[in-house]
C-alpha cells in the first residue's frame, strides 16, 4: 500500500471509522463518512491532484503553479463587477464580526477580486495565492499585496490580522483541523474568519448524490453547518452567523460548467446557453449549495 492510498483519518473525530459512500467520476479517492460525527472526506486519496502545473512545494507537497485554464480565468474576469458587489456582502459580515476595518488576510485569493474589494473599503489587505497565473494577475495588474504561495510556505507574524477569509478553500487542504489552527495562531483576539464551502447538506447533492460537481478532483473534505461549526469550534472559534450566499453566475460561464460536468446536457443546450441573446445575463442561484460561517477567535483549541 502506498503512502497515497492509506485510509484518511477523520479530521474531527481523528478515527478511522468511516463507512464508504460512493466513488464519484472525478474524485481522487473514494467518498466515506465518519460514523462518529458524519463527517464526508475521501479516504483513502488514491491520487493527489494536481490543479495543473509543474510545481509542487517539495517539503508539504503543495501545490504552487497555475489551476485553472485561461478559458476560465477570462470568463472569472468578465464577471468582476458581479463578484465585487458579492463581495461586499462578504465584508459586510467581516466588519460586523470584527468591529472594525483593520488588517485582513485572505487566504487563496485567486485573482484579487476580493482583496481588491477590500482595499476599495479601506482595509489594509494581504493575499497567498498559490496559482501562478493568477498571483501574476493579482500583483502585477492590481497591485495587490499577494504571497505566490500556501500558507505553509508564506509565513505571517502571529496575532498580526484583525480578519482572516478563506472562501472556497477548506475543501482543498489535507487537513482541515491544522489548517484551522494555524489560521487562528494569526488572528488577534476576537479576531474574525470567515469560512466558505460548497455545502453538502443542500437539496441538489442529496438528489444527485455522486454525480455532483462538489464531488470534485480536488475536493477531499465535504461540509455540512454541523461538520463545520463543530470544527471550528474545536480550532478555537466561536460561530458568529452562518450564511447560505447565492451564486452569481453569468450564462456564459453556466455553460462552460455544463460542458465540463454534463457533456450530455451540454450537446443540447450548449448552443442556446452561449448564444449572444443570453451568455452576457447573469443568474441569481440560491440552492443552498455554498455554506459561509462567520466565527471569532475565542479560547485556545482542544487538544
Amino acid at each position: 500500500m502506498t503512502a497515497a492510498s492509506r485510509p484518511v483519518p477523520c479530521t474531527i473525530c481523528r478515527t478511522y471509522d468511516a463507512a464508504a459512500l460512493y466513488r464519484p467520476r472525478l474524485s481522487p479517492g473514494p467518498v466515506v463518512r465518519c460514523r462518529r460525527c458524519g463527517l464526508v472526506y475521501v479516504s483513502p486519496v488514491e491520487r493527489v491532484e494536481r490543479l495543473a502545473g509543474e510545481s509542487i512545494d517539495e517539503k508539504t507537497g503543495a501545490i504552487i503553479d497555475a489551476a485553472e485554464t485561461p478559458e476560465y480565468r477570462a470568463l472569472y474576469l468578465a464577471e468582476a463587477a458581479v463578484k465585487h458587489r458579492v463581495y461586499a456582502e462578504t465584508l459586510d459580515r467581516v466588519e460586523r464580526a470584527a468591529g472594525r476595518v483593520g488588517t485582513l488576510l485572505d487566504i487563496g485569493s485567486y485573482m484579487g477580486l476580493f482583496l481588491e474589494t477590500a482595499r476599495a473599503r479601506g482595509w489594509h489587505a494581504r493575499g497567498i495565492e498559490p496559482d501562478r497565473d493568477a498571483w501574476t494577475h493579482a500583483t502585477a495588474t492590481l497591485g495587490l499585496d499577494v504571497c505566490w504561495g500556501t500558507l505553509a510556505t508564506c509565513p505571517q507574524p502571529a496575532e498580526s490580522f484583525d480578519a482572516i477569509t478563506m472562501l472556497q478553500v477548506l475543501e482543498h487542504v489535507p487537513d482541515p483541523r491544522q489548517t484551522l489552527v494555524d489560521v487562528r495562531a494569526l488572528l488577534r483576539p476576537a479576531g474574525a474568519l470567515v469560512v466558505e464551502v460548497p455545502n453538502i447538506g443542500c437539496w441538489p447533492v442529496r438528489l444527485l448524490g455522486r454525480r455532483h460537481r462538489h464531488y470534485a478532483m480536488h475536493h477531499f473534505t465535504f461540509f455540512e453547518l454541523d461538520t463545520l461549526a463543530r470544527l471550528l469550534e474545536e480550532c478555537g472559534f466561536e460561530v458568529q452567523s452562518v450564511a447560505y450566499p447565492a451564486r452569481h453566475i453569468s450564462f456564459r460561464l453556466f455553460e462552460w460548467g455544463l460542458k465540463s460536468w454534463h457533456p450530455g446536457l451540454h450537446r443540447l443546450a450548449g448552443p442556446v446557453l452561449g448564444s449572444q441573446l443570453l451568455r452576457d445575463r447573469v443568474l441569481r442561484l440560491n440552492l443552498g449549495e455554498v455554506l459561509s460561517i462567520c466565527a471569532r477567535r475565542i479560547a485556545p483549541p482542544a487538544t
